[in-house]
């Protein structure tokens, strides 16, 4: 075999492992965690427009004060 030859399969081979060392399979985006921050989010603002916080807040003031002996 000739130099030329030689260099020319090794410059086929070279390209060859590059292309299957730089193809990397497309990530792919799992749409459940979005769906379910989406919900979570909506149900939250639904919450907080009833007005919810300060219930929560009225219900654990009274627990607390119960549990001291208060009301």
């Amino acid at each position: 075999m000739e130099y030329s030859q030689v260099h020319t399969n090794v410059k086929t081979i070279y390209r060859a492992m590059m292309k299957k060392k730089h193809k990397r399979p497309a990530a792919k985006i799992r749409k459940a965690p979005f769906v379910a921050i989406f919900i979570f989010l909506v149900l939250g603002a639904i919450g907080i427009s009833f007005g919810e916080p300060s219930r929560v807040l009225e219900q654990a003031t009274q627990i607390c004060l119960s549990c001291i002996g208060i009301g």
